[in-house]
């Protein structure tokens, strides 16, 4: 009913007893480190698109051979 847990419903009570009030600490998401920006995201999209939406390993392999002809010479 009220979407706290029994157990942290006797945690609030047993802290409401000792101290007088009870503090509910904000909910904070956890969020991992952005690793590709924005334009890296809408590349592999186009990259996805262009070839018919081939597997992770595919894509990869794709990825490694263009890097190889166009980055490497």
């Amino acid at each position: 009913m009220t979407g706290i847990s029994r157990s942290q419903l006797t945690r609030l009570i047993t802290q409401f007893r000792c101290s007088g009030h009870v503090r509910l600490k904000p909910y904070q998401r956890h969020s991992f480190p952005t690793r590709y920006t924005r334009e890296d995201q809408l590349l592999l999209a186009e990259l996805d698109s262009d070839n018919e939406r081939l597997s992770g390993k595919a894509t990869a392999a794709i990825f490694k051979r263009e890097n190889n002809l166009f980055f490497e010479e």
